[in-house]
């Protein structure tokens, strides 16, 4: 039982340590983890796909594009199985180890590529130790050589064919054509305020508040985005775990230009404007001034239309609304929009929404 013993020892070591004003805050950092991830199966926020086949995706993903090193792995624990008496105990600790692990690896409710990866090394220490005991019988059989070098050159052959696979068709070049015009357009019109769930552009970002699945502080997370109002917010698939808030903040204060970003921007067609007998609406700039600088943060602005296609077209790039003046414009037909940000129509064809779903549970 003596490997049993380390994860006591360290949880009592956190437990005294707490019993210190000092070092509370380990603690505190130890119980918060703990709650966190307890608190994330609880499934107050999110989608619910705990235990189903959507949630093991990306376990059934390396299976597929593995065979030949699964069938080594289940090699590997049918000699643990069969050989588990003749390891001495300290051995069994990786027995232990690779129990653990394949628990954690069907009861984790985000069972992410990164987190798939980061426990495999668990996994492989305790499949890998059952070779220990089966080692001597190998070595004395004359088919061990031709049998490990057919391993081998299997395992190579499948090596190979992944990174064929991974340069020829799993690379990022499409991403890179999406991101490339939308970090040219935050740059180019100094765009110090936006947001995107994943940390698109980490040395642009401002705004550092990502939500999870099913985490219960994605409530906070839209509050402190609403808050912070960005100037251009970039939907990627992890935006979903801010629905249904985000639908309507999105709706009343932004524009959709395209390729998943939205502009923040004040809709006319939403403003009451006086009416006069030629169709017109129209507001005084002494009117439009003060709903500028609240919404928009500014009294220069720039009127433009769009629509649900994500079609831009500039239509005055400068209106002072500091200055007397009177803004007018149809009634029906066009939607047109005022914004400080200088707006431009994205490719639709290139969307943030389908590039990163390997970043969602879905």
């Amino acid at each position: 039982m003596a490997f049993v013993m380390p994860p006591f020892l360290i949880v009592a070591a956190i437990e005294l340590a707490g019993s210190v004003p000092s070092f509370r805050w380990i603690q505190r950092a130890f119980r918060t983890a703990i709650e966190y991830f307890l608190d994330s199966f609880s499934g107050l926020s999110g989608p619910n796909s705990y235990l189903t086949s959507a949630d093991f995706i990306h376990v059934v993903k390396l299976i597929e594009q593995n065979p030949i090193h699964d069938s080594i792995f289940v090699a590997s624990l049918v000699l643990w199985v069969r050989f588990w008496r003749k390891l001495p105990s300290d051995r069994l600790a990786y027995g232990v180890l690779f129990l653990f692990a394949s628990a954690m690896l069907v009861l984790h409710n985000q069972k992410l590529p990164f987190f798939i990866y980061a426990i495999l090394p668990c996994l492989i220490l305790g499949a890998g130790y059952s070779w220990k005991a089966f080692w001597p019988r190998l070595l004395e059989s004359s088919r061990f050589i031709p049998a490990l070098a057919i391993t081998l050159s299997l395992c190579l052959v499948t090596a190979a064919r992944a990174t064929f696979h991974s340069l020829t068709e799993n690379g990022n070049d499409l991403q890179l054509a999406t991101l490339r015009p939308l970090q040219a357009f935050i740059k180019e019109e100094r765009i110090e305020n936006y947001y995107d769930a994943i940390g698109l552009f980490p040395r642009l970002n401002r705004i550092f508040a990502f939500p999870s699945p099913n985490d219960r502080n994605n409530s906070v997370i839209m509050t402190v985005v609403r808050n912070a109002k960005p100037d251009l917010f970039l939907y990627v698939t992890r935006s979903l775990e801010l629905e249904p808030a985000l639908a309507f903040f999105l709706g009343d204060s932004y524009v959709d230009i395209g390729g998943g970003a939205w502009l923040r921007a004040v809709q006319l067609k939403k403003l009451k404007a006086s009416k006069d007998a030629s169709g017109e609406c129209g507001m005084a700039h002494s009117e439009l001034g003060p709903i500028a600088r609240e919404r928009l943060g500014g009294d220069r602005v720039k009127l433009f239309e769009f629509d649900s296609t994500g079609f831009v077209s500039l239509i005055d790039p400068e209106i002072d609304l500091a200055k007397e003046g009177w803004l007018r414009w149809p009634c029906e037909g066009k939607s047109l929009a005022l914004s400080t940000i200088r707006p431009r129509a994205l490719s639709r064809k290139l969307d943030l929404r389908f590039l990163f779903g390997f970043d969602s549970n879905y």
